[in-house]
């Protein structure tokens, strides 16, 4: 009984991990990058949503499984089988996009929210990357999952943006289709 009552502890805490993980690719850079092809080609590559969505859930799926089995992250598994110096150029490559991607997150963010306020997006930038740093200095990992398993919550607004905005529903279902 005490193994069934860890496997579905498990099974759990693996599927809050991929819903965070799958809605931290929702930044706003990748927003932005979103409108603009939406922007530029309207509905012509609606169609690969069909084939890149399966595909972003395996590996999302395969990902969380890998971690939960060896019980370790990526980097350690890299760590560990290819040695330090490998571990530690991936480590440095990783750390790197990471910086990169908050920071442009943070103007991102920011912009959105001169959007929303009027206020210069400056403004933000120092709340916010507070805001994140003692969420993560002072916060533990759970407190931290059950803050970030509220945020995907806000992508129900996309939804809602779609019925608002009124688009020809037939030029929609017509995109799902390869032309």
């Amino acid at each position: 009984m005490g193994s069934q009552k860890t496997a579905t502890e498990a099974s759990k805490a693996s599927f809050i991990s991929g819903v965070v993980s799958a809605a931290a690719d929702n930044d706003p850079t990748t927003v932005a990058t979103l409108a603009i092809a939406g922007a530029s080609f309207v509905y012509g590559f609606e169609w690969l949503l069909l084939v890149i969505v399966p595909m972003m859930a395996v590996v999302q799926a395969i990902g969380t499984r890998v971690a939960a089995v060896a019980r370790e992250g990526l980097q350690s598994s890299i760590r560990r089988r290819y040695g330090i110096y490998v571990g530690g150029f991936s480590l440095v490559c990783i750390m790197s996009v990471n910086i990169i991607t908050y920071a442009a997150d943070l103007v991102a963010g920011g912009a959105a929210l001169n959007l929303l306020t009027g206020l210069d997006f400056r403004w933000f930038l120092v709340p916010v990357s507070l805001a994140v740093g003692f969420l993560l200095a002072l916060g533990t990992m759970e407190k931290i999952r059950r803050v970030l398993i509220v945020l995907p919550l806000a992508f129900v607004a996309y939804i809602v943006a779609a019925f608002l905005a009124r688009p020809n529903w037939h030029d929609v279902v017509r995109g799902f289709i390869p032309h």
